[in-house]
């Protein structure tokens, strides 16, 4: 890389400050539930924003992660992610709560920053 790109430290911490492309990870930690297969998967939510950050630390397993979202029964979900195939951080397809759940796969050596925008008359 050139002298001047930012480490992958620096956009490991954009997943949760936002780098100004998206809110930033909330001051409440939240409850939020995760089932899994392979990979090895950390999970954190935060609310005001709702944001979820996920981290796929295997270096050759994919995983299809399900959330199961406590008091969110509709939402929106805007996807950004750092991946071994981008540099920068990339937005990827959108998703929604249906339910209070939402999957997606998550490939290895990712994190992954999930938005929520909840449906109207939703908290």
């Amino acid at each position: 890389g050139e002298v001047n790109d930012p480490l992958p430290i620096y956009h490991a911490i954009g997943m949760f400050t936002g780098e100004s492309l998206f809110p930033g990870f909330g001051r409440d930690v939240v409850a939020v539930t995760v089932a899994s297969g392979a990979g090895l998967l950390a999970v954190v939510a935060s609310g005001h924003p709702r944001n979820i950050v996920a981290i796929n630390s295997s270096p050759d397993a994919s995983t299809d992660a399900t959330f199961t979202l406590p008091g969110v029964a509709g939402a929106a979900v805007a996807v950004w992610q750092k991946n071994p195939a981008h540099r920068d951080v990339v937005r990827l397809a959108a998703t929604r709560v249906a339910d209070g759940k939402f999957s997606y796969r998550l490939e290895p050596y990712t994190v992954t920053t999930f938005v929520l925008t909840p449906e109207a008359g939703q908290n």
